[in-house]
């Protein structure tokens, strides 16, 4: 399966796991609320004025009550579940696999030492053909097992990087000095790309990250390759 972000997108990508999912529930919640909010405001000032009603309000008790709890009720209807999905996010869960990406100016290398020895350098390929993603594809991918959980460690060797990846709601800055971990998965088999989300320097938009999850079998040949 293959998975990519493409021109005229005007939503989030599909997630490929739960939290990824949660993510674009949480945006897609969060746009109706201020939707309904914009439509109510615009609606209600409208009458008011045509009416001249809002000379009723004028020292109103009741009326100032409500435009001050209405508010909180809206932060909380928005914050209870945000504050859930962070929790969530932020959570350590057991992982199958450990890999260490490094950011440089201005590219990607990935060490894996869990089975064997496993190092790559991830540069961008600027030779595509039809049909490929202009400055997302990569010489070499990171080859990971899918619908098993993947411990990140992310740093930087000289200036600050983020590696993200949308369709797995993952983004983690590459700190020089620091090292930040977060966990990654997908349910599904299939090809990734991300960007570095971090100015970085003069090539900082020529910096992706590419990621295919396949089988263990798949995963175990790329390893003994």
């Amino acid at each position: 399966m293959h998975f990519s972000m493409h021109y005229g997108m005007y939503n989030m990508v599909d997630g490929m796991n739960m939290i990824s999912c949660m993510i674009k529930i949480m945006h897609n919640f969060t746009l109706c609320l201020i939707y309904l909010i914009l439509v109510s405001v615009i609606s209600l000032s409208y009458f008011m004025f045509k009416k001249k009603t809002y000379l009723k309000f004028n020292n109103n008790t009741s009326a100032e009550l409500v435009w001050t709890i209405m508010p909180l009720l809206l932060l909380f209807a928005m914050g209870i579940p945000s504050f859930t999905l962070l929790y969530s996010m932020e959570s350590k869960k057991h992982s199958d696999l450990t890999y260490k990406a490094i950011g440089h100016q201005w590219y990607w290398s990935y060490e894996g030492n869990d089975i064997i020895e496993h190092n790559i350098e991830s540069y961008m390929n600027s030779n595509v053909d039809f049909g490929m993603n202009r400055l997302l594809e990569v010489d070499n991918k990171l080859l990971l097992p899918y619908n098993s959980t993947i411990q990140m460690i992310v740093t930087s060797e000289d200036v600050l990087h983020s590696w993200a990846l949308p369709n797995l709601g993952t983004k983690i800055d590459a700190v020089p000095g620091r090292l930040n971990s977060i966990l990654v998965s997908s349910v599904y088999p299939g090809n990734f790309y991300g960007q570095c989300s971090e100015i970085c320097g003069i090539n900082h938009s020529f910096m992706p990250i590419s990621v295919e999850f396949g089988s263990w079998k798949s995963f175990f040949m790329n390893l003994n390759n």
